[in-house]
């Protein structure tokens, strides 16, 4: 994935952080954002659903169908958000939301990211594209751009 590639271009460089909670220290940076659009989103999109992202889906499927059912009736509507929250959690989850906006005649989707680690960016991003083509079947709407936004950023420094 050559957005994989050009966000540790980014990393690189930038501060070294000792992360406590897992021993290792990893190459950070906080606020960055990227936008993924054209043929790699739609190659995300042909992604399937991977075990390790069942929780997430279940956590965010409730919110995922008011989503469509809004979109139907009200398809330029500033909420249309699908939430990974369940309530209160001791670990908040990696992405909090995903934002989904009419731009023309197709939608962004923002996903909000609390914390992402580049190794494991290229299986989010699939989940990300099986959540969005997931969408798009069920409203008949088409997604034209991802845009991740990146609390924090990072890669472990070996």
């Amino acid at each position: 994935m050559d957005i994989t590639t050009e966000l540790k271009k980014t990393l690189d460089g930038r501060s070294i952080k000792k992360d406590l909670r897992l021993s290792r220290s990893v190459r950070s940076a906080t606020g960055i954002s990227c936008t993924i659009n054209g043929k790699e989103l739609e190659e995300l999109k042909t992604s399937e659903l991977k075990e390790k992202y069942h929780d997430d889906l279940d956590r965010m499927y409730s919110s995922l169908q008011l989503l469509t059912d809004l979109v139907r009736v009200d398809p330029s509507s500033r909420r249309l958000l699908a939430t990974n929250m369940d309530g209160y959690l001791k670990v908040f989850p990696c992405f909090l939301f995903m934002h989904f906006l009419q731009d023309g005649q197709s939608y962004k989707v923002f996903i909000y990211l609390r914390s992402s680690d580049l190794s494991k960016l290229e299986d989010d991003c699939g989940f990300f594209g099986y959540i969005i083509r997931r969408f798009e079947e069920m409203t008949n709407k088409i997604v034209s751009s991802l845009i991740l936004v990146f609390g924090d950023l990072h890669y472990e420094i070996t």
